[in-house]
């Protein structure tokens, strides 16, 4: 069977901080990705995953995932 993806899911995963950034590191953050992961492709969503980025990576992740959307999107309805 060859559907077509849901959607694009796109999970930041924030395991280590910085710092200076006044958070603690959150040990065992892979287990709660690894099951976002496993959930949504089950659920029919190509997965991109991002690691340990900053505010900025991670708006800057947000943007091209929703500009990759939309021309996947636009693309199919040529």
């Amino acid at each position: 069977m060859t559907a077509s993806k849901r959607g694009l899911f796109i999970l930041i995963s924030n395991e280590h901080f910085r710092p200076e950034s006044g958070y603690q590191d959150r040990r065992g953050a892979y287990r709660d990705s690894d099951a976002l992961q496993q959930l949504f492709a089950q659920l029919g969503f190509e997965i991109s995953v991002f690691k340990d980025v900053t505010a900025t990576d991670a708006y800057s992740c947000l943007e091209e995932g929703s500009s990759t959307v939309l021309r996947s999107s636009l693309l199919e309805n040529i």
